[in-house]
């Protein structure tokens, strides 16, 4: 009877999504895919990705970003006010669209969609195929990504940072990287990379972004642009993703957006997003979560980082969360509980998740 009545219990947990894991590869991409890269070597392994060939933006993925206020002027084109608006944001013909418009003489609302508290990892390989928009209409597409922790104050990258693979800010053949670190305060500091992108004005094109705790390197096209080596600036700390669209800090004169006509000025093409481990390094491995009875403690071995743990009963109650910044090697020690039989449910950063039933 105690075997059965487990048996519907775990099948209720299964129905209500306490087991399971968020599907996070585009099941459109196709499976045996490898970036476009021929300097990796090695064997690699998707853990995310996106080929925009639905009719709507996959909310399980992206936040649709909307500016509660303005964002940083840009007077130099006569922009007082620019914002992220929902409305800019759409998937069409198998692209992601990020659109740019003109809303009065000096107001622009530009489309931008983010993975932070979706899909936040460390490490791996990178890679994006954009058709960016047109930097003559006083805009600038962006690929980037955003540690949460990147305000914390410590001189250097590893608790996370702003990492800027390009911004489309110029009218020139080139682009930047940048690195933000501690915050955006009186304590920032940036390391900024200029580096030739050809034909990065007309059509698609593809930047990778090789990520290890060594060095973060930068390529367009295939082709080494940018290497980071210096142990200050490599950010060792989960990142979330971002693409975007915004007006442009690159550019000076009236051309670029007071003469533009008000209404659709352009718009940013995402082709997909991937992301890829490397399987040497096993992270798609089993995560292993076993109860100690002798230190009375839930331990967690995986080469994920852990997001949060929940405890529940036998009834399905949460009785207790731990957040990863309250997690110490990802032990936990339940004294506070009763002796019971309780259900752990331990998320990833990167969304997926396992449950573990133990006895106390």
């Amino acid at each position: 009877m105690t075997n059965f009545r487990n048996t519907i219990l775990l099948s209720l947990l299964f129905c209500s999504g306490l087991i399971n894991s968020q599907g996070l590869i585009d099941p459109q991409t196709p499976s045996a895919i490898k970036p476009m890269n021929e300097y990796l070597t090695g064997d690699w392994v998707l853990d995310f990705s996106d080929e925009f060939n639905g009719f709507m933006v996959d909310t399980s993925k992206w936040n649709i970003d909307e500016s509660p206020k303005s964002r940083t002027s840009r007077p130099s084109i006569g922009v007082d006010s620019w914002f992220w608006r929902p409305q800019n944001v759409a998937v069409k013909d198998g692209n992601l669209l990020l659109k740019v418009t003109k809303e009065s003489s000096s107001k622009m609302h530009c489309g931008s969609v983010n993975s932070n508290q979706k899909y936040l990892t460390t490490y791996g390989y990178f890679e994006v195929r954009i058709e960016i928009g047109d930097a003559n209409k006083g805009t600038h597409t962006a690929f980037w990504l955003q540690g949460p922790n990147m305000s914390n104050v410590d001189g250097t990258a590893n608790d996370g940072a702003e990492i800027d693979v390009f911004e489309s800010a110029w009218t020139g053949e080139y682009t930047k990287s940048v690195v933000h670190i501690d915050g955006y305060g009186s304590d920032h500091k940036a390391s900024t990379k200029q580096y030739s992108t050809p034909g990065i004005h007309s059509g698609f094109h593809v930047w990778g972004f090789y990520w290890t705790d060594k060095f973060m390197n930068i390529y367009y096209d295939g082709v080494l642009k940018v290497q980071y080596t210096d142990d200050k600036w490599i950010v060792k700390s989960p990142e979330y993703l971002w693409l975007s669209n915004g007006a442009s800090f690159g550019v000076e004169g009236d051309q670029f957006f007071v003469n533009q006509p008000l209404g659709y000025l352009t718009e940013t093409h995402v082709d997909y997003i991937r992301v890829w481990k490397p399987k040497s390094l096993g992270i798609t491995s089993t995560p292993k979560v076993y109860f100690e009875k002798r230190s009375n403690s839930l331990y967690c071995q995986s080469d994920k980082n852990v997001l949060k743990v929940e405890v529940f009963d036998i009834l399905g109650h949460k009785i207790s969360d731990f957040l990863n910044r309250h997690l110490e090697h990802n032990q936990i020690e339940f004294n506070h509980i009763p002796q019971n039989t309780y259900f752990a449910k331990v998320t990833f950063l990167d969304g997926s998740f396992t449950t573990h039933k133990f006895i106390k």
